[in-house]
């Protein structure tokens, strides 16, 4: 079929056969890197932002569940459990701040339903600490910061039954129950952390799975642009000896002809001056002619002309003959009439 074609047609089909070539190459590369750009989108846009925000979610935690570990410490002063407190503060703004940038994310199924656990794990913690704090606060009211000193205290002063003894008594009492409080809430804060834990493990083990596909993206993206890089050289090779085959053929056709054609010239230009010098022969030839016929005629004129003078000579005699004979004539008729008179 190729064969068939002229030259200018197999040229047009070996560019555009070139062309598909860079076009196939070109697609593969997009192809490929459409789900690259995906899963690089996912892990960077989802999954490490998912991470981020649960790691938000679960530090802020923890800095209050060791927040509340340090109120308990009866040696604390005031403003030491007010530090303590302002930083729980904080860190629920941080919780707050976690939570606003995980929601919005997209998520998959198994990640939704990891995430409403978490969050009925969370409510659960959350309920607890919050009863620690209004328990906290009920001891704050009372006023005695550490009340077991004050007990001892009041017994070494021989006041085991004042008023005073009650109210330490009545501060310890809260702080007993602050303290099982914290205890019950190390349990419901176990579960909320395994909770956002599994998650974040759940985000990670996306992430690789994505960085696994894009892996397997990437080498075929290199194994097709390799095809591309061989069989695109290949084919302009293969294409380029063909065309040149049938270039150097077309042009050694012209070639040919504009041989023979040069042939026939020169045969014909040879052909031509054997004709101009046969001419040139004739012409001198002629001219020779034309010069022996001038010479001829000039001495036909110069015979001519001796006639011419030759009869006028003769003409001139006869008319004296003429002249004479007519004379005679006359003198005989003279005689004749004298004679008979």
């Amino acid at each position: 079929m190729f064969r068939n074609m002229n030259l200018q047609t197999r040229l047009i089909s070996a560019f555009i056969m070139m062309g598909l070539i860079v076009l196939v190459v070109a697609w593969v590369g997009y192809d490929s890197t459409s789900p690259l750009s995906e899963h690089i989108n996912n892990i960077g846009q989802n999954n490490l932002v998912s991470i981020e925000a649960l790691w938000k979610i679960n530090e802020g935690k923890t800095q209050i569940e060791s927040s509340q570990r340090a109120i308990l410490n009866l040696k604390a002063t005031q403003a030491d459990r007010q530090a303590e407190l302002n930083r729980m503060d904080k860190a629920w703004e941080q919780i707050n701040d976690g939570f606003k940038q995980y929601e919005p994310i997209p998520r998959i199924p198994e990640e939704d339903k990891l995430y409403k656990q978490m969050l009925q794990d969370w409510d659960k913690w959350k309920q607890s600490h919050e009863e620690f704090l209004q328990i906290n606060q009920e001891f704050k009211r009372l006023g005695i910061l550490n009340p077991f000193q004050v007990q001892l205290q009041l017994i070494s002063q021989g006041k085991s039954n004042s008023p005073e003894m009650t109210a330490a008594k009545a501060a310890m009492d809260v702080f007993n129950k602050l303290s099982e409080k914290a205890k019950a809430n190390r349990v419901p804060f176990e579960i909320s952390s395994v909770s956002i834990v599994k998650n974040a493990d759940n985000n990670r083990e996306q992430a690789n799975n994505s960085i696994k596909e894009a892996n397997q993206d990437i080498s075929q993206t290199k194994f097709w642009v390799l095809v591309g890089m061989t069989i695109g050289p290949l084919t302009a090779i293969i294409l380029g000896v063909f065309l040149t085959k049938q270039i150097l053929q077309s042009i050694s056709g012209v070639v040919n002809i504009i041989s023979t054609s040069g042939i026939e010239i020169t045969a014909t230009v040879e052909q031509q001056e054997r004709i101009a010098n046969q001419q040139a022969s004739s012409v001198n030839q002629t001219t020779t002619t034309m010069n022996e016929l001038g010479a001829s005629s000039s001495a036909t004129a110069q015979q001519a002309e001796a006639a011419a003078l030759s009869s006028h000579h003769l003409l001139n005699l006869a008319k004296t003959g003429n002249q004479a004979v007519a004379r005679t004539i006359e003198g005989m008729t003279q005689l004749k009439e004298m004679g008979v008179s």
